[in-house]
């Protein structure tokens, strides 16, 4: 069986890089190198250019030159032809053909591609109508292409999302897994597909406007739902719904809104704690309705004890009885593009860590494959949990409900609602706001394994890191430390929000994630958890000491009122004071007061 394409890449692999030099000039041992260097790079350009001649006959395309095994003295670390129809040949636009190297991997790509350096305006302004359709399954967004650093796959696959980026050159690609490398005749089988999928995005570039993509794999006619999502950044997003949800006449303390975007974005399960009656439940089904989200409300029951409660069980007579939830799970199997929002209202009526244990384990089993994020299965689901699926908890924390243990609060970012500002504002009410119809990408997370997916971000990652460890070192001492989940979710809740556009400063973000991720699993009533709230105080303040007063909460206060002290957290900071100061009172503080 010949392998051909794989000596190929064998090629770039030994050599490229490396010095060649003409046989006048070589030693007896450097010859037989040279030689054997040189058929090697003939032998694997003959097998490109037999490559691009297969693409070229089944697709009527041509090719003006195909690069040289070595350039200006040096093996040559890629191979690459430009391939377009007759009727364009002048454009900058190609099917273009790759064997390179790539996150120090030697694959092959196929890609629609622009050599922007030589790109009149016409071709600039053709090109940018590739991200006017939708992207197939089987292909990826690559930005960048002529500088190294610029040069990655994105994780983002919505058309619209991308556009609003505002990358210098997107490319639409198809890139070739070791797998499909196994012989000559399967590999040409591999390519010819490839290039049938990407053919009608070139033919779409220099077709009427108005023409689509055809696409079968596309096509639905199975009752899914058809909707024409919208090309907008997610700053403009955010002031959007911010503006639809005020013109419904309710009003959030700035920055909320921004918070419970970057937690569903950072992971598919939130909760929201605080006071009855300030609007929690309200600001789940408000975001649903301003992103055209599909919303759906289950009340907790206080007597649900296990998973069939959620997700159904058989009577007496064999028959299945499908739970609250399964609804839910049915509207994102069937619109799987469609964010679907399931509010859990009063979710601690009943013990979470029993009714909701197998949610909480499944989440965690959630890894990437192709487009598509995947979980192990869950009850009747043997697809797992739909990656369109978010989950919002709403909680009243008093008597009347339960406590959240370590496991919930880990793999939840908790958002507390205690402010409330009773005095109406009707400046805005009644201005028509049309809601945004947004795609699953809008809230589907780019990050689930910090070493896979964080890698182009490894500086700012280890900052935040670092920063965690101080606090974890704090924590330690009290044997209140987090773990590895806890740091993870924390690092992709700041990288979503650098994504974003900076919703929010780097301060405020980790304010946030402090008060969402780290404090709530605080409680206690030993002299060591009240030393650890104080020191963790400096960290997000100030030194209060340097204050005077009877007590450490009386100084702490001092430091929050002076004009002259900067506080990093300041959110952070005021709830320490306020647990440090129960603690004082009550011998005993928690987060929740």
């Amino acid at each position: 069986m010949s392998n051909n394409y794989q000596r190929l890449l064998s090629f770039l692999i030994k050599y490229h890089g490396k010095q060649y030099k003409k046989q006048e000039k070589c030693t007896e041992e450097e010859k037989l190198y040279m030689n054997e260097a040189k058929k090697a790079g003939q032998e694997a350009r003959n097998a490109f250019t037999s490559l691009v001649g297969i693409i070229e006959k089944e697709y009527d395309f041509t090719h003006e030159r195909i690069s040289q095994w070595q350039n200006s003295g040096t093996f040559v670390s890629y191979f690459w032809c430009q391939m377009k129809r007759s009727s364009h040949k002048n454009s900058q636009i190609s099917l273009s053909l790759f064997a390179e190297k790539a996150d120090d991997v030697f694959r092959f790509r196929l890609s629609i591609e622009l050599a922007i350096d030589k790109a009149q305006k016409d071709d600039l302004e053709t090109y940018k109508r590739l991200l006017d359709i939708p992207l197939k399954k089987e292909l990826v967004y690559i930005s960048g292409g002529n500088n190294e650093d610029e040069f990655r796959v994105l994780n983002e696959r919505d058309n619209s999302i991308v556009k609003a980026m505002g990358l210098k050159k997107v490319q639409v690609s198809y890139v070739f897994k070791d797998e499909q490398y196994t012989d000559d005749d399967s590999f040409e089988k591999e390519v010819l597909k490839a290039a049938g999928l990407l053919i009608p995005y070139y033919e779409y570039l220099f077709n009427n406007k108005d023409e689509k993509v055809k696409d079968k794999t596309n096509e639905q006619d199975d009752g899914k739902e058809q909707v024409s999502f919208m090309s907008i950044s997610t700053t403009d997003a955010i002031a959007q719904i911010k503006d639809y949800i005020v013109s419904k006449g309710f009003s959030y303390p700035d920055g909320l809104i921004e918070n419970f975007y970057l937690c569903l974005k950072s992971k598919p399960f939130v909760i929201l704690a605080g006071t009855s009656g300030t609007g929690k439940t309200r600001l789940v089904k408000l975001f649903s309705q301003a992103i055209s989200a599909k919303y759906h409300l289950v009340s907790v029951r206080p007597d649900w004890s296990d998973g069939s409660d959620l997700f159904g069980h058989t009577d007496l007579n064999g028959r299945f009885i499908e739970g609250p939830i399964c609804s839910a799970f049915q509207d994102a199997i069937k619109n799987p593009d469609i964010p679907v929002i399931l509010c859990l209202d009063e979710m601690n009526l009943a013990r979470v860590e029993y009714y909701l244990s197998d949610f909480l384990s499944v989440i965690e089993s959630r890894e990437r494959e192709q487009d598509k994020i995947v979980t192990t299965a869950i009850a009747q689901y043997q697809e797992g949990i739909p990656d369109n699926l978010y989950i919002v908890g709403t909680v009243n924390m008093d008597e009347t409900t339960f406590p959240f243990s370590k496991k919930v609060l880990d793999r939840a970012n908790t958002i507390e609602f205690s402010f409330v500002d009773l005095v109406p504002d009707f400046s805005d009410v009644g201005n028509s706001v049309d809601p945004l119809k947004l795609s699953n990408s809008f809230l589907c997370t780019n990050y689930l394994v910090l070493g896979q997916d964080c890698i182009a971000e490894a500086n700012y990652v280890v900052d935040i890191c670092n920063e965690l460890q101080k606090i974890n070192e704090i924590l330690l001492e009290a044997n209140a430390h987090v773990g590895y989940r806890v740091r993870d979710e924390i690092v992709f809740y700041l990288l979503n929000n650098k994504q974003s556009g900076d919703l929010l400063s780097h301060d405020q973000a980790m304010d946030n994630e402090i008060m969402q991720k780290i404090l709530p699993r605080i409680q206690g009533s030993s002299n060591t958890i009240h030393d650890m709230l104080c020191e963790l105080f400096k960290v997000c303040a100030a030194d209060y000491t340097q204050k005077t007063g009877d007590s450490d909460s009386e100084k702490m206060k001092k430091i929050l009122v002076d004009q002259d002290i900067s506080c990093k957290y300041r959110k952070s900071a005021e709830k320490l004071e306020l647990m440090v100061r129960r603690f004082e009172e009550d011998g005993f503080t928690s987060y929740w007061l």
